[in-house]
């Protein structure tokens, strides 16, 4: 085999010539077939953040293992997932190499029908970034259903606490009071919608249960009144990964 100045390693077999590009075409089509949705990355398509263009990714070796890693990522999934919300309002994903601001993720509902993922490969936890991203997608689809399907949450949180004032309390690392631990992270605290993103990203990111996945943590209460809500709206909910480290 040799690389070429596309940084492809062609293999010659005797019959063909097969590129990583070629191996890439294949995963992508791997994806669709599996999962119900389209990844791209190159010059085919720009996205600008916050004003910004994005790093087109041209690295065929670096999108190789991406894909790679989201085919892994995605099996976490229900089965029909990612269908459910492509038949509704859309998803799909477009790799860049890097995003303005070392921003990670954006998840994107510019387009009626046309709702996009935007990942930066270069990360070091792509697959939390795809589980928090993707729960905006999926609030974004249960919208179409309910406008409001958590209009309770505010009432799972402390009294005195209030999204976007609140400064160091009631996170996990700074509170004992297990009753009102109710957040993942300080940015859990910017408002609901990331307060539930980073509770799910951590339902799924992690590879064994947490202590604040037990009964007596306002986290778990979270989780699990997210995780009720979800079985309504999305097949096969029930038992899924996101219901793992959940204490019933």
């Amino acid at each position: 085999s040799i690389e070429n100045n596309d940084n492809d390693i062609v293999s010659d077999n005797g019959d063909s010539v097969r590129t990583i590009k070629d191996d890439n075409t294949d995963l992508i089509d791997k994806i669709y077939r599996t999962y119900g949705y389209k990844v791209t990355y190159g010059s085919e398509e720009n996205y600008y953040y916050d004003g910004q263009e994005c790093s087109i990714l041209t690295d065929n070796n670096e999108a190789n293992v991406t894909l790679n890693q989201i085919y892994k990522i995605s099996s976490r999934f229900p089965n029909n997932f990612f269908r459910t919300m492509v038949k509704q309002n859309g998803f799909r994903i477009v790799l860049f190499s890097y995003m303005p601001y070392d921003t990670a993720g954006v998840a994107s509902y510019e387009i009626p029908g046309d709702n996009v993922l935007y990942l930066s490969i270069h990360q070091a936890f792509l697959d939390r970034t795809f589980y928090h991203e993707t729960w905006h997608m999926m609030e974004n689809y249960m919208s179409y259903f309910d406008n409001d399907p958590f209009n309770n949450w505010i009432n799972l949180n402390p009294s005195d606490f209030k999204y976007g004032s609140d400064g160091v309390v009631y996170t996990l690392l700074n509170n004992v009071n297990h009753g009102t631990t109710c957040f993942i992270t300080e940015y859990g605290k910017t408002n609901q919608h990331e307060d539930r993103a980073e509770i799910f990203a951590d339902l799924m990111f992690r590879p064994y249960k947490k202590p604040y996945m037990d009964a007596e943590y306002g986290v778990n209460t979270k989780a699990k009144n997210l995780a009720l809500i979800l079985r309504r709206y999305f097949p096969n909910a029930t038992g899924s990964a996101w219901e793992n480290w959940i204490t019933w």
